[in-house]
This record gives C-alpha cells, structure tokens and sequence, in this order.
C-alpha cells in the first residue's frame, strides 16, 4: 500500500513539474528566458580587468560529457479498464511497456473479486458487482506476469491473464 501512495505521490510530482516547465520541454521547443535589465549607466566606467601573475593558477581542464548514452524514455501511463465478472478479466491479455506507468481500473461487474500482481506488490481492494478500485504502478521490470483474484479458488477456475512487459 505504501508502494502504491509512493507511486501516486510521484506522478504528481512529475506532473506538476511537467505542467510548471510548460510545453516546451516536451516538445523541444527553446524555453524563453526572460530578458535581463540593462547595465546601470553608474557602472559602466568601471574597470573590470583582471591582472595576471605569475601566482595566477591555470584554468582547469574543460570536462567531457558522455553523450554516447541514450536518453531515457519518458514515463507513459498506460490505462486498461478491466471487467471482473464470475471466473474471468475482460481484457485479461495487456501489453506494456518497460518505464510505462500502468493504471488499471478493476470495474466489478458481478460477484465478489479483487485483482493482484504479485511481482509488482500490485493488490486491488476486494469489490462487489458495481465497485470500482484503481491500482496504478510502474512496470520496472520486463517479462510476463500473471495478474489473478486472489477471492477463493477464483484463480484456480480461470480468473486470471497475463500482463506483459516487453524491454
């Protein structure tokens, strides 16, 4: 659960500084930089020359920086409404991306169920036939993993899929 609130809080961070750096970080677009105010006319005499000696130390080494690496993918909330009726999920096949921010909103449409994905430490609240409960989390990790209600033998009648996280 804790796992879950960290998530959540972290969207909204990444939102809000999304939302505060405006449209062009994510477009590339050249960020306007506000115009700076003019030399005071007071100053302009003054003499701003450094003197040199032979005490003076060398300036340092200008530094390399790695541009080899690739850039990181930008996380991407991938949403799936899932239908939780008597002994299936409708999808019960998603796909994702690993990076992607994977939002599921588990409809009940009859019955008692939950959803769980043990690898992620992902757990829907149990619901009955007209609840909703949302999960979100982020697939960190490539592979297929199964995705099941944990309510009864559910799972062991076939209330079960696969989420599969490609690299």
């Amino acid at each position: 659960m804790k796992k879950v609130i960290f998530i959540i809080a972290a969207i909204a961070v990444g939102a809000v500084i999304i939302s505060l750096l405006g449209a062009s970080v994510m477009t590339n677009a050249p960020i306007s930089l506000p115009t700076l105010p003019a030399i005071d006319e007071q100053y302009a005499d003054t003499d701003t020359s450094v003197s040199t000696t032979s005490e003076t130390p060398a300036a340092p080494e200008p530094s390399v920086t790695d541009l080899s690496s690739e850039p990181t993918k930008p996380s991407v909330v991938k949403e799936y409404t899932i239908a939780a009726a008597n002994y299936s999920f409708t999808p019960s096949i998603m796909n994702v991306e690993k990076g992607d921010t994977v939002k599921i909103i588990l409809k009940n449409t009859g019955g008692f169920h939950d959803f769980v994905i043990d690898e992620f430490a992902v757990a829907a609240k149990r619901i009955t036939d007209g609840q909703k409960d949302t999960v979100i989390f982020v697939a960190d990790t490539a592979g297929a993993f199964e995705f099941y209600c944990s309510v009864g033998n559910h799972r062991q009648t076939g209330m079960k899929g696969m989420l599969t996280v490609t690299e």
